[in-house]
């Protein structure tokens, strides 16, 4: 099941691209991301991450950019970055999204002593 949801991803952004449709071609390499990021494919889901990332940009799409910034962020253990993410999604007015990463972490993530300790 996770090979035809990874096909049906890469058809997805495939055809985003084709079509200029730069904010649903960052959801869905975000989406391959965690795909990847869940089944342990670690450098895969940092490219599809980086993809994303990129795609938001050019989308200009604040929240997605922040939620893509958190998965990588999480993803390399860069908690510097992931505070970023959190503060781009605030400053925008996403505090929900923000919130959603925080809970989202595992509960053996770094980023959790992080948090406790401060």
């Amino acid at each position: 099941r996770r090979a035809d949801a990874e096909r049906a991803y890469l058809d997805a952004a495939r055809l985003a691209r084709e079509a200029g449709a730069t904010e649903i071609a960052a959801r869905v390499y975000n989406n391959l991301g965690a795909l990847h990021h869940q089944r342990g494919a670690l450098a895969a889901a940092q490219e599809a991450y980086e993809q994303g990332l990129a795609f938001a940009q050019a989308a200009g799409e604040h929240r997605l950019l922040g939620l893509v910034m958190a998965n990588l962020a999480e993803l390399t253990e860069d908690h510097e970055a992931w505070l970023e993410a959190l503060y781009l999604l605030e400053r925008a007015g996403h505090r929900d999204a923000a919130e959603h990463c925080r809970a989202g972490l595992p509960k053996e993530h770094p980023f959790r002593k992080v948090e406790t300790a401060r």
